[in-house]
């Protein structure tokens, strides 16, 4: 495998992440240049016989945008298109790259050029029906061009997808480190939680106190839209099982969400009710009242289920994340909207990552 040359000089390492897939080993870091700029290396290791083989990308700060949006499109693309027979999700990666080669179907192309780079991004699919992404990353030096590729396979692409999200996120906004905000303050559970009384609306209190369904839900459908999320509908009237409170949308995020104030085994008492919304979410579209219908074929998709406890994921289900969202967590990030410099962008990294 190809590898770049970086220089030999210390830089400031920033921020470090990794994770270990069953093909590659992945590590990654934020540094800093000179002169103030931070940028990302990727360094992805393959293990053949008793040695690993290294391929490296620097992804500089005024890149970073352009390869996040792009990665994403690609990443949600590859995991949520069905109009490809695809084998069952855990199949072996190592059996994927021998099914590898040139003449492979490609189902989507990008591309972008900077002032350093020259990118070129597919989608492909391997004989075994399973979809990857190839990056490819060029530099010209002098009259040649030397490139470096990487592929990402399926099960490694909603990581690989969380740690670059969080990366550039950390690079780009004041290096504040976008950690569930749940780990700010894991002891306000079912307590009323210590935000400023001045930035805080007046249903605050009751959201956290309410032993009334309805209330709770109608309150939460406030605080999303308090958070400027724009495109998002709740479905209240009569209670009825297996039906969502609401829907949301923002950037390339797409979010059916339940409210409940039972948070209890959430996993077995509304079994039905999750594997119902992962089914629509799959759909790629939702007809809303008033003849409204919203597209999200290729949005990344989630299923929250919004409850006065903890943040957490409960299950992946057809590459749908469903997670628990805790309602203090949703309030702490309101706050910090407030009082901090975030852009629609950065607040959709921050949902996405909740």
């Amino acid at each position: 495998m190809t590898e770049n040359r970086f220089s030999s000089e210390k830089r400031n390492v920033i921020l470090t992440e990794r994770y270990l897939s069953g093909s590659h080993h992945y590590f990654f870091e934020v540094k800093e240049a000179k002169n103030g700029s931070k940028y990302i290396i990727i360094d992805q290791r393959k293990k053949v016989e008793n040695k690993f083989f290294s391929t490296k990308m620097r992804i500089f700060e005024n890149e970073m945008l352009e390869f996040q949006r792009i990665l994403n499109k690609l990443i949600n693309f590859s995991l949520n298109d069905t109009s490809v027979t695809e084998t069952d999700n855990n199949y072996h990666n190592n059996q994927i790259e021998s099914n590898l080669s040139p003449n492979n179907l490609i189902f989507l192309e990008e591309k972008y050029f900077s002032s350093s780079h020259y990118y070129f991004f597919e989608v492909k699919e391997s004989k075994n029906g399973t979809k990857y992404i190839v990056i490819a990353q060029r530099k010209k030096l002098e009259n040649e061009f030397i490139s470096t590729k990487m592929r990402i396979f399926k099960d490694e692409m909603l990581e690989f997808q969380r740690v670059m999200n969080k990366l550039i996120a950390f690079s780009l906004n004041n290096n504040l480190i976008p950690n569930k905000i749940s780990d700010i303050n894991k002891d306000n559970q079912n307590k009323q939680i210590q935000l400023d009384s001045d930035l805080s609306p007046r249903f605050f209190d009751k959201i956290i106190t309410t032993n009334n369904w309805k209330q709770f839900e109608e309150y939460a459908y406030y605080l999303l839209k308090l958070l400027g999320i724009e495109t998002v509908y709740n479905f209240t009237g009569e209670r009825q099982a297996g039906k969502a409170d609401g829907f949301f949308k923002i950037g390339n995020l797409a979010v059916i969400y339940d409210c409940t104030l039972d948070f209890q085994n959430i996993e077995n008492s509304k079994i039905e009710q999750i594997n119902n919304y992962c089914n629509k979410l799959k759909q790629g579209s939702i007809e809303l009242s008033g003849r409204t219908t919203e597209e999200f074929y290729n949005h990344h998709k989630q299923v929250w289920i919004i409850t006065r406890g903890t943040t957490r994921q409960i299950k992946l289900i057809n590459s749908i994340e469903v997670k628990e969202v805790a309602i203090n967590d949703l309030m702490y990030l309101y706050q910090e909207r407030l009082t901090s410099n975030m852009n629609n962008q950065s607040l959709e990294i921050k949902l996405r990552n909740i």
